[in-house]
């Protein structure tokens, strides 16, 4: 249907305006019924053909079944509503099989308005070959070439093109870095490399005018580097300042300034095998580079660990959207659609008034790396002002205006801001800024129909090399204007922090004695909180470790937050898995949090998902629930009438006195041959932690408490071990551990139970559906990876063990990854128990736990085993949910909806049982700097 390389050029121009505009018509539609027909109609519009020439609609079958659309020997398309695609291939194939072989179609697709499955006849039968959604129509459109006689292509998947132009340029770059080039001046060679690969795809340059450039030179047999740095120099160079005998190749090459080829660079050793990987990369299609993924490709190429890893250095775009659709888009998108409805002249003023409202907008990304927070959000406002444009081109009745694109004031990127501690992202960031920019004036140019392309580059954003916890952030000078503050901090725990670190969050903190224990992303908050104090039009959204959300990190971190403001929660996120679609994938799990100083109207609580979901909440809770504000501080002393639990023994002895299963048995040997064998036997003891306690391995240890050990000192395996706690607690900067050197054959504390005890994990799989809890006898000494109560109290044992409080240990507990962590100060001490239940009630809880107990040890498989989700025997879970039932007839005789009531209930039953003298004990406690006895009850 086409012929000549310029018609099909000018087609799918042409083509890809239709399609920008289809999309924009459809984007709305959910119901196949009432639209289904007429988007396949307009669809075929898109590609200059009329429908019904070519492909009906219902097409019959036997039994009165219908194909949705049939074009004979190309084409079949099967529809459903928004998100109903799930049987939709297969139900395409029972079709395609009711067909004679002669009509068999080349194509299936599946289509729910929003996306377009492909699936491609190969070998007699049908894989998948792409899935385009609904956004990518038009930049995507030659994947559709069969629609009108053209050889079908199919471009990778997007993040494909990314991992694979990362790859290729990372051999660029050690290939460089082998040949002794300039490490000053190696990354921003990459930086205007990729500028310019991106360039001659999106009408900055023509069309493949750098890798012709590069292609030229090669053949030349010239100088590649120094043709490159001669290139630079054009392109930092006006038309009229540059001279008259300058080469054909490079006049044609526009000015770009922006600073970015300002610089002299070294002249690249640019060999054959260099300059043709970078025209190999440079020739695929970088339209269809992600924005949001643009920038961090930098940073991984430069890196081959990165390279490798490229998933866990970028942040998706769909996660980005989550911080900023609920933050301010979702509001400003719906204005527009409310705008756009009306009809009369006051809508032309309200489309004026919106747009000076985006103008007015500013961002902030106070830690934004290679600049993608900003990088997204800049596009989905000047999409925002592209619709709004569009309805001022449009009067009420159809009728198209003309805009002077030139001469109209659009949202800049010059009211970005950032703060970045290295230099190199920054200046990524400042790039990717300007690659956007330059799509953006692409996708205006092509919706309203008039060319607006932004040369030479004359803004920029104002992206700061600056440490944002010790940079004054009001030196941005927002002034009045609307503030959205938005991005994903450094996720770095407190063992893991830098002294430099750790002295930056003390200082924002200002002398929190416990600063110490919390996450350095924190800092984020506190320096947001101090910039949105009362300032309405200022609001925040930041990601955050789970941890934020959990545990003791709540309580400090909130309760320095209310000192600056009576900060709200507008919305938040559930924790959920920060990952990518990529290779190896970051498993971190986070939370995303708003912030503002003023009142919130209808706050959310979302659930990420394969499609997220919200729940309006009369309130959002620090513990990201529906609750009034109300923070859990840890306690030294059980909040209910119950006996103690305590951590197990500590060593502090670089694992000098434990011992493996091969280690036991040479020591055993070695004793023996020295008569020694008696005396081992009453050192030598199991020794278990939540390791040992869930997966049943083997440890023991070296228990010399109450045993004279000199005797044992002529055990060369003995003596050596002992010999190196003695130098390692010596070495020890905590004075504590330092003064244990003088007593090295000892576990550093040794709070070690008299009998049999209960025992709980300090940590555990998120993914059970119960913690086990364990009973050990005397004889086993406990790690400090468990807790423990030094009795077997059987009603204990089941209130623990029971949904209900295990529910309290995964909201109010802390996390390790997103893996429970128990702790008896901020779970058990915390756990409102139900001590007046009556005498009946407590001995249905007890029957039930002993029934439990009984289940547990009829089965010889490890606890690991035993309670993991998918192989969790139906005795044993039959046998939880009576003591469930048991449990909670304790506190109440009305059975619970479901985990947010009983949450609800727990939080209340707190709340009374906190009395004021408590939270008062709670405030004034001090942290204790050496160790004293009660310090065993964590």
């Amino acid at each position: 249907m086409i012929t000549g390389d310029s018609n099909k050029a000018e087609f799918f121009r042409k083509a890809r305006l239709r399609a920008v505009q289809f999309s924009q018509r459809w984007k709305e539609e959910e119901s196949e019924r009432r639209g289904a027909v007429t988007f396949w109609d307009e669809f075929f519009a898109v590609f200059g053909l009329y429908r019904r020439q070519f492909a009906q609609v219902e097409h019959p079958l036997s039994g009165g079944r219908r194909i949705d659309l049939f074009w004979p020997k190309t084409l079949l398309v099967e529809h459903k509503g928004r998100g109903l695609l799930k049987d939709a291939f297969r139900q395409a194939l029972d079709y395609v099989n009711e067909l004679p072989t002669k009509d068999r179609p080349k194509i299936i697709i599946t289509c729910d308005f929003q996306s377009f499955h492909r699936y491609d006849l190969v070998d007699n039968s049908y894989k998948e070959a792409s899935i385009v959604t609904l956004d990518e129509l038009a930049d995507r459109i030659e994947e559709f070439g069969f629609m009108v006689g053209q050889p079908t292509i199919h471009f990778a998947p997007l993040d494909e093109l990314n991992f694979s132009a990362a790859e290729r340029l990372g051999q660029v770059v050690d290939l460089l870095q082998k040949d002794h080039y300039s490490k000053a001046d190696l990354p921003e060679l990459l930086v205007r490399l990729v500028f310019c690969m991106f360039a001659d795809h999106t009408g900055i340059f023509e069309k493949n005018s750098f890798a012709g450039y590069l292609q030229t030179a090669l053949d030349r047999n010239q100088n590649v580097g120094g043709a490159l740095n001669l290139l630079f120099h054009t392109l930092n160079t006006d038309t009229p300042d540059r001279s008259a005998s300058l080469d054909v190749e490079l006049a044609t090459f526009p000015y770009v300034n922006g600073k970015l080829f300002e610089r002299n660079l070294s002249p690249a050793p640019i060999t054959e095998e260099i300059c043709t990987t970078i025209i190999e990369v440079s020739r695929a299609d970088w339209r269809r580079v992600s924005p949001a993924i643009f920038g961090a490709l930098f940073q991984c190429i430069m890196d081959p660990e990165k390279r490798a890893n490229l998933g866990e250095h970028y942040t998706s775009e769909q996660n980005i959207l989550r911080v900023l659709r609920p933050l301010f888009l979702d509001a400003l998108r719906d204005e527009l659609i409310s705008i756009q409805h009306k009809v009369g002249p006051q809508k032309r003023s309200m489309l004026l008034t919106f747009r000076q409202k985006l103008k007015s907008i500013r961002i902030l990304d106070p830690a934004c790396g290679c600049g993608n927070f900003l990088v997204v959000a800049y596009r989905e406002l000047r999409l925002l002002d592209i619709s709004a444009l569009k309805s001022l081109q449009t009067s009420d009745d159809g009728t198209q205006q003309i805009l002077d694109l030139t001469a109209i004031d659009s949202v800049s990127i010059s009211s970005l801001h950032g703060f970045e501690i290295e230099n190199f992202p920054c200046k990524v960031a400042e790039v990717a800024l300007w690659v956007i920019d330059h799509l953006m004036n692409v996708r205006a140019s092509e919706e309203l129909g008039r060319y607006y392309i932004r040369l030479p580059i004359d803004v920029k954003a104002d992206i700061r090399n600056a440490d944002a916890l010790t940079a004054d952030w009001n030196e941005i000078g927002i002034g009045t204007n609307p503030l959205y503050i938005v991005g994903n901090p450094p996720f770095l725990g407190a063992s893991v922090q830098s002294k430099a670190q750790k002295a930056s969050l003390s200082t924002v903190f200002q002398g929190l004695s416990s600063v110490g224990d919390l996450d350095y992303v924190t800092g984020w908050f506190v320096k947001a909180a101090q910039f949105i104090k009362g300032r309405p039009s200022r609001r925040c959204a930041l990601v955050a470790t789970s941890s934020i959300a959990q545990g003791e990190q709540v309580t400090l971190l909130w309760t320095a937050l209310k000192k600056i403001c009576d900060l709200q929660i507008p919305f938040a996120y559930r924790p959920f898995k920060w990952s990518n679609e990529a290779p190896n994938l970051a498993q971190v799990f986070v939370v995303i949090v708003g912030l503002q100083d003023s009142k919130v109207d209808g706050p959310k609580i979302f659930q990420a998902g394969d499609k997220d979901t919200f729940k309006l909440a009369s309130n959002v809770s620090p513990y990201i629930i529906d609750y009034k504000f109300l923070l859990v501080s840890k306690r030294t002393k059980p909040l209910s009438k119950v006996p103690a639990m305590v951590m197990g023994n500590k060593p502090s002895d670089e694992g000098h006195l434990i011992l493996d299963s091969a280690q036991r048995n040479e020591l055993v040997l070695e004793c023996e041959k020295l008569g020694l064998n008696q005396e081992l036997e009453k050192v030598l003891r199991p020794y278990v932690g939540t390791t040992e306690f869930l997966s049943g391995t083997n440890r023991w240890c070296l228990w010399f408490k109450d045993v004279d050990h000199r005797i044992l000192l002529r055990s060369p395996t003995i003596a050596a071990r002992i010999a190196r706690v003695k130098a390692f607690r010596e070495k020890s900067t905590a004075p504590d551990t330092n003064a244990a050197a003088s007593r090295p054959h000892l576990f550093f504390r040794t709070p070690q139970p008299a009998g049999n005890c209960l025992i709980f994990p300090e940590t555990t799989s998120e993914n059970r559906a119960y913690v086990p809890v364990g009973r050990i006898d005397d004889n086993t000494i406990l790690s400090n990876g468990v807790f423990f109560i030094p009795e077997i109290d059987w009603f204990i044992f089941g209130v623990i063990s029971s949904k209900i409080h295990q529910l309290w240990a995964r909201s109010v507990g802390g996390r390790l990854e997103n893996r429970i962590r128990y702790s008896s100060r901020n779970v058990y001490n915390t756990f409102p128990f139900p001590d007046d239940a009556a005498p009946s009630l407590r001995q249905r809880v007890v029957d039930a736990a002993k029934a439990l107990a009984s289940v547990q040890d009829s089965d010889s498989a490890t606890m690991e085993t035993k309670y993991e989700t998918q192989s969790m025997s139906p005795d044993l879970r039959r046998a939880h949910e009576e003591l469930d039932r048991a449990v909670e007839r304790c506190f109440r005789s009305k059975p619970f909806a479901d985990d947010s009531e009983r949450l609800v209930f727990l939080l209340d039953q707190y709340d009374k049982m906190n009395t004021p003298l408590d939270r008062e004990q709670s405030r004034s406690r001090k942290k204790k700097r050496v160790y004293q006895e009660q310090d065993v009850l964590m």
